[in-house]
C-alpha cells in the first residue's frame, strides 16, 4: 500500500502544490496527514489523522511571516500546532472553526525558504463509522486550512 512507504519513496506526498499565491509546496514526511485533493479550491484542504503528530515541510519562494490558519473537527479533540517556532494549542468544538496565526520560523535554502509544519490531533474518528454510507475508512482527527502570509519586504 502506497501509505506504508517512507515518504522518499511515495512520490504522492513529496511536492504537492498547495497555493499558487504565494506557490507553497507541501512535503509529507510521514503518514500521519493526509495529502490534499488535487481537485480542491484554495486553500485545500489537510486532514491530521489522530494517530500522533504529523511533520511537513512548508516551501516557499518568498520569506513567510506566519501562517493564517483554520481547524475544525465533528469530534471534540485538542489541536497542537507549530511552524518552526512556539507552539499552539487549541481546544477544537464539533461545529465551530479555531482560527490560528502560527508563527512562522524557517531557513532560507538556495532559492526557497523551508518551515517544519508540525501538528497534532489528540481524538481520532473514522467516518465510514459515523455515517455507514461513507467510503472514508481513515483515522482522521482535525482538518486544517491555512494562507501563507508573506513577510514584509525589509524582513
Amino acid at each position: 500500500m502506497a501509505n506504508d512507504l517512507p515518504v522518499a519513496l511515495d512520490v504522492s506526498r513529496a511536492h504537492v502544490l498547495y497555493s499558487q499565491e504565494p506557490v507553497v509546496l507541501l512535503y509529507f514526511l510521514d503518514t500521519h496527514s493526509y495529502i490534499p485533493d488535487s481537485t480542491a479550491i484554495e486553500p485545500k484542504v489537510v486532514w491530521v489523522s489522530g494517530s500522533g503528530r504529523s511533520d511537513i515541510i512548508v516551501r516557499t519562494e518568498r520569506p513567510l511571516d506566519h501562517l493564517k490558519m483554520t481547524a475544525e473537527s465533528p469530534i471534540r479533540t485538542v489541536f497542537t500546532v507549530s511552524a518552526g517556532g512556539p507552539a499552539s494549542t487549541v481546544p477544537i468544538v464539533p461545529g465551530q472553526v479555531a482560527s490560528i496565526d502560527v508563527p512562522a520560523s524557517g531557513v532560507r535554502g538556495l532559492k526557497s525558504y523551508a518551515y517544519l509544519l508540525s501538528v497534532r490531533s489528540s481524538e481520532a474518528f473514522t467516518e465510514h463509522l459515523r455515517v455507514p454510507t461513507s467510503n472514508d475508512m481513515r483515522n482522521l482527527g482535525v482538518m486544517i486550512r491555512f494562507t501563507a502570509v508573506l513577510a514584509p519586504p525589509d524582513r
